[in-house]
This record gives structure tokens, C-alpha cells and sequence, in this order.
């Protein structure tokens, strides 16, 4: 036991005053006059013994009542830890300003409990003490330490945010300010997925910290989780599926709820699903996309109280036509120049390799090198510039080609090298089902399946094997056509020539569709959308000077990127600027380049809590002991900050005691007789 005002415990000889009364009272004689002394003697026993017992039961009620109003007001208490220390001088407050503290409890809106908690323990200190916070947002104005007239006007200003901190982050964030001894409050309403105390070790005995719940009323959710299109391939005028996972965090299933999908401010469709308590379903949106352009998109449905995720952004684009430009060496190819030029999908262009204008590559989607001999060192720079930018290329070899100039070009684009030819006919035996140059073209697997026949084809090296996927394999082995992935570029490495004496590959049926979706897919396609705080970066769209400024723009919000080369690719920085979830243009020199989508981490929409018996568990189990959990909910704050500083304080139990000993004193004066 310990005393806040130990010098008062002089007072305890306060006592010797009721046992100074005491003894003047045994010499105090009455006469008591008798008609008859026939019993006196017996009289006299019955009340000497009574009188005593009664003066000893008021002797000691006075010196106990004495002694508990002295213990009263010298302030004991019992130290937490078998070291207590003085409370620190750098008072840390952590307010959870996640998007679950917007729940609402009995007491209000969490948040707002949580900053009226916060600004009453803080009226419990010192006023010269060091003041800090730390939000969600981890902001550089919180960076220093605020008065005591400073604070309370800080603490006012906090608002919602789309961040979330784990325990361990916000602990690190408190070392960045002070290697000082540190009081810490937690206020926050223990979400799981947020703030992630299993991940907790043990922490440096300098630092204290005092986690305050805050209940909420909320624990169901309903929420858009993911979305994805079902082919990667969107073209105008035909139909396209929009798949969406919902998960739903409550224990009440839901019956016949509508989902929305938006295109470009336009309601496209409605999706009804019903879903069973802590499931996760995948609902579709189908429509037909009559125009190209940028679609900008949002699936919406309604869900209390948390709203913050009822409405999840993506985004794409479907251009007008694809540009295709095949450059050959003596005379256009046929079976090329038949499936591009008569189709509206493509903008096609054939080429002789002596007349092509270096510029015109740059704008295109799929270059085709169709059996060219020679190539120049001009053509080999541009193609790299242009697959660096996303382009696709498919290469076919020539019987007569120059070594040293496809060597060349292989090494640049990191792609397997054309050896020795081979003029064994052999035929092609193996499809790769799977890739995702097939997608649509086969309902199912096929044994006996006409393949194309090779008269002629090159050996290549197995350098870049790791980066190959072989589309068409022969039945020696050798491959007949390999796609490889340069900087997200796709190259198709093709081991025989395009015409009738090498393969009959150019009149066989799966010619077209192999073609065909090589130009589809060589359409750069954007992420549908990224998160808030996870993506740092972007890729930049290609085809845009490198003098022009992006801008990421809303009605609210023009945020200046910052521009970096990774890897040889532009990309776009964002250095945490972004806040709020929505679909942004990207623009340069004034022109839309581009349509990027946001989403919250979807971290924050699961609603489990931990319960205060969870913490002290976890606590316990990691034998963190500077750590500890406010369990009284509506404990009054001034009792939290003496706990803190005190320990556990007596004074108020000896004061009843006090006014208790006082009471029997009262009641044996009045009620027993002597």
C-alpha cells in the first residue's frame, strides 16, 4: 500500500484523543441514592460489566473512524505494476477515424464519442504535458506536440478517413516522435481487420498504453467485394459480362436484393440475388456496349448502417478500330491481307520493309513482321520502342532471312533465337487449350482435331523458357508458335514461314481465329480499378508526349502525378494523395488519355470486433504487460487517469468506512443500555 499524502498519516495520534476520553471517563464517579440495599451488590456486577463493554464497543468505533477518515484523506493506493512509475510527460492519443467509426451506438456517432473521451481524459493532465495525436491518416501537421490550448482545437478538426492502422504501425508512428517515456490511449472500437493485435510483440517497457473500447450497434454488412469482366477481350456492339462478388458479414440472410449496374451515368442493368448469412456469391450484369469510348461504371446496392462500400467504381476502354500494319518483304501476304482489310473491327495497313515510315509504327496495336529478310537498324529500334509502350508483335521467320539480324532482334526483345531449320514434315500434335488466345474458340477439348502440317521450320534455343508459353507444339517437340510477355507485351514467335511451301498454317481453319484474337488482344487493356493506398503507381498511358503533365481529376479533386520509368515503362505516382473512392480522368495537354477507377480497402468492411476478453487474452498469451484494456465501459475518465498514475485508489472505501465506524458509534450511545 502506498499514499498520495503520506505526511498525514501523522494525524493517526489523533487517536490517543477518544482513548484520553476514555480513561477520564473511568474516573468519573456518580452517587446513586437507594431506598434499599438489599441488591446492591448484585446491581452493582450487572452494571459494571455492561458499562465497560459499552465504553470499549465506543472506544474502538471512534478510534477506527478516526483512522479510516486519516487513511482517507493521505490517498492510499496499490501500484499496477510492482514498479510503478509516475505517468509520462508526452501524453500520445490514437483516434480511430477508420470509416467504422461512422457506426452508431446509444451513445451517439462513435467518432464523436470517441474525440468527447478523448478531450475529458486530456482535461485530467497537466496542461504543460507534451500532447500528440495520431489519426488514420498519419498526417505530417501531427507531427510535433501540441499545448494544452492547442489540442482540444485539434482534436475537433478530425474527420473521417478511408486509411486504417494496425497496432504495430501506430506504435512505430509514436517511436517516430518520441524515444521519451509515453502514455498512449487507444481509442478505437477494436475492429479485427484493422487494427490486428495478433501481430503485436512485445514493446518497449518505456511506452504505456490504455486501450479504450467504443462499442458500436453495427455488426452486419453487406458489400461489393470484387468485380471482373468474362472475356478480356470487350469489342463495341457485342455483349459483355460484368461479374461482381458480394460477400455479406452478418448472421441474417438476405432475400431478393437489387444490385445496379451504371455506364457512364446510365442505368445498364439490375442483378436480384438472395444470400445466406457469412457467404460470398457472384452476381452477373450483362449489356451490349453500342458505342466505343470510355466507360466509366458503378455497381450500387443499398445496404445500414455501413454505406461506405455500397457503391464499387471500374472503368474500361473499347477502342473504334484496332490498327494492324503488316510489313513484308517481296508481296503482301494473302491470307493476311483477306481476314484484317475486310473487317470493321480493324484498321488495317500492309507495307513493303523498304517504303515503312518509322512514325507510323508507334500508333499502331499489332505489328506483323511477315517473312522479311533483312532488318534494319531503324526498324529494330522502333519495334523496341513500341512494344516498350504495350504494342504486340507477331514475327514470321524467312527461309532466307539474315541470322545476325533476327539474333538481333531476339536478344532486344528477350525472346528465344531462331537455330538451324528443320524440313522434316511433321505436324502439329499439341494446343494449348488453355491460353488465352483460344478463349471462345473451343467449347471443349478435342481428341481428333485436324491440325496444321510443317514442312519447314526453325529450331529455337530454350534462353528465355521461363518466358515462353508454347501455343503450338510439334510432334518432335519443337514448337510452332511460342507467346512471350516483354514489359506486359505480348510476342508471337512463330518457327515457319507464312506461306504454302513451309505449312499449310495460312489456309488451315485456325488461322483466323489465332489472328484474329492476336489483334483483340493486342488492344492495351487498363486494371478495371485499383485500391486506395494499395496501388501506389499506375502504368501511363502510351502514345502521349513525354513533355505533357497528367492530371487525375474529379469534380472535387486535381491531383498532379508523379512521373517515374520503371523497367523502361512510364508509370504515374500518386504518393498517397488519393482519399475518396470514384472513377478519375486521366488527363494531358487538356485531352481525356484515360479513365481510372478507386476502391476502399476492403479490409475495413469486415465488421468483427474484438472483445475486451479477446484483447487480455492475446495480451496475456504474448506477456505484453504495458499494454493494457479500459473493461469498465462507462468508468469515468478522471478514475482512468488516476488508475494510470496511481494504480488502483482506496480513499474513497475508507471514507465510507469512516462514516460507517461513526454510525455504530452513534447507534451504541443511543441503543445500548448500560
Amino acid at each position: 500500500m502506498r499514499y498520495q499524502n503520506p505526511q498525514l498519516l501523522y494525524a493517526l495520534f489523533a487517536i490517543a484523543i477518544p482513548i484520553i476520553i476514555h480513561l477520564f471517563n473511568l474516573r468519573k464517579y456518580k452517587t446513586v441514592r437507594f431506598s434499599s440495599v438489599r441488591f446492591l451488590r448484585e446491581i452493582k456486577k450487572a452494571k459494571r460489566s455492561r458499562s465497560r463493554l459499552k465504553n470499549i464497543l465506543i472506544l474502538l468505533s471512534r478510534i477506527l473512524a478516526i483512522a479510516a477518515l486519516v487513511f482517507a484523506f493521505s490517498k492510499p493506493y496499490l501500484p499496477v505494476q510492482k514498479t510503478q512509475k509516475s505517468i509520462a510527460n508526452n501524453i500520445f492519443f490514437y483516434i480511430d477515424n477508420s470509416f467504422s467509426m461512422e457506426s452508431v451506438s446509444e451513445d451517439g456517432v462513435l467518432i464523436d464519442i470517441a474525440k468527447s473521451k478523448a478531450e475529458e481524459i486530456f482535461q485530467q493532465h497537466n496542461k504543460e504535458s507534451n500532447f500528440y495525436l495520431i489519426t488514420n491518416d498519419f498526417s505530417a501537421k501531427h507531427n510535433r506536440a501540441f499545448s494544452g490550448v492547442e489540442f482540444p482545437k485539434v482534436l475537433q478538426n478530425i474527420k473521417i478517413s478511408a486509411d486504417h492502422r494496425s497496432f504495430s504501425s501506430i506504435y512505430s508512428r509514436l517511436q517516430s516522435l518520441t524515444n521519451e517515456q509515453a502514455q498512449l490511449y487507444l481509442l478505437t472500437d477494436m475492429q479485427k481487420s484493422t487494427l490486428n493485435i495478433e501481430d503485436l510483440a512485445l514493446l518497449d517497457s518505456n511506452f504505456n498504453a490504455l486501450i479504450i473500447p467504443l462499442s458500436s450497434a453495427a455488426n452486419n454488412n453487406l458489400y461489393i467485394d470484387s468485380c471482373w469482366t468474362n472475356s478480356p477481350i470487350i469489342q463495341q456492339g457485342k455483349p459483355i459480362e460484368i461479374l461482381a462478388r458480394l460477400t455479406n458479414r452478418s448472421d441474417v440472410e438476405l432475400n431478393n436484393i437489387p444490385a445496379f449496374l451504371h455506364v457512364n451515368s446510365q442505368q445498364k442493368a439490375i442483378s436480384n440475388f438472395s444470400i445466406l448469412p457469412n457467404e460470398s456469391i457472384e452476381i452477373a450484369f450483362k449489356f451490349t456496349p453500342s458505342t466505343s469510348g470510355f466507360k466509366v461504371c458503378e455497381i450500387s446496392l443499398q445496404d445500414y448502417p455501413i454505406s461506405f462500400d455500397d457503391n464499387f467504381y471500374f472503368s474500361f476502354k473499347i477502342l473504334d478500330k484496332i490498327k494492324v500494319l503488316s510489313i513484308y518483304n517481296q508481296k503482301p501476304n494473302f491470307a493476311i491481307q483477306t481476314l484484317y482489310k475486310n473487317d470493321d473491327a480493324f484498321s488495317f495497313e500492309s507495307v513493303n520493309f523498304e517504303q515503312i515510315k518509322y512514325e507510323a509504327i508507334k500508333n499502331q496495336q499489332l505489328l506483323i513482321l511477315d517473312g522479311l529478310s533483312n532488318i534494319s537498324s531503324g526498324l529494330l529500334q522502333t519495334i523496341e520502342t513500341f512494344v516498350k509502350e504495350g504494342g504486340s508483335i507477331a514475327i514470321f521467320p524467312n527461309n532466307e532471312m539474315s541470322q545476325a539480324d533476327y539474333k538481333q532482334l531476339c536478344n532486344l526483345l528477350k525472346i528465344d533465337e531462331y537455330q538451324s531449320m528443320d524440313t522434316a514434315r511433321q505436324k502439329v500434335n499439341k494446343i494449348a487449350y488453355k491460353h488465352k488466345i483460344f478463349d471462345g474458340v473451343f467449347e471443349k477439348q478435342e481428341d481428333k482435331l485436324n491440325l496444321p502440317i510443317v514442312s519447314k521450320h526453325y529450331k529455337i534455343s530454350s534462353k528465355y523458357n521461363t518466358n515462353n508459353q508454347a501455343i503450338f507444339s510439334l510432334e518432335m517437340g519443337n514448337d510452332f508458335l511460342s507467346n512471350y510477355n516483354y514489359n506486359g507485351a505480348n510476342i508471337y514467335l512463330f518457327t515457319s514461314p507464312l506461306n504454302k511451301e513451309s505449312s499449310n498454317f495460312s489456309n488451315h481453319a485456325l488461322f483466323v481465329p489465332v489472328m484474329y484474337n492476336m489483334a483483340l488482344m493486342s488492344t492495351k487493356k487498363s486494371a478495371l480499378f485499383y485500391r486506395i493506398g494499395k496501388k501506389q503507381y499506375f502504368d501511363a498511358p502510351a502514345k502521349v508526349s513525354r513533355e505533357h503533365i497528367y492530371h487525375l481529376q474529379s469534380e472535387k479533386f486535381d491531383i498532379i502525378p508523379t512521373e517515374k520509368y520503371v523497367a523502361g515503362k512510364r508509370k504515374l505516382y500518386l504518393h498517397d494523395q488519393l482519399k475518396e473512392a470514384g472513377n478519375y480522368k486521366l488527363t494531358a495537354n487538356n485531352e481525356i488519355k484515360d479513365v481510372v477507377a478507386f476502391n476502399y480497402k476492403k479490409a475495413e468492411s469486415d465488421p468483427s470486433l474484438y472483445s475486451i476478453n479477446e484483447v487480455e487474452e492475446i495480451l496475456n498469451r504474448k506477456n505484453i504487460n504495458n499494454i493494457t484494456i479500459n473493461k469498465k465501459v462507462n468508468q469515468q475518465r478522471v478514475d482512468i487517469v488516476q488508475q494510470l498514475s496511481l494504480g488502483k485508489s482506496y480513499w474513497k472505501l475508507f471514507i465510507v468506512l469512516s462514516l460507517l465506524f461513526f454510525l455504530i458509534e452513534t447507534l451504541l450511545i443511543k441503543y445500548l443500555k448500560s
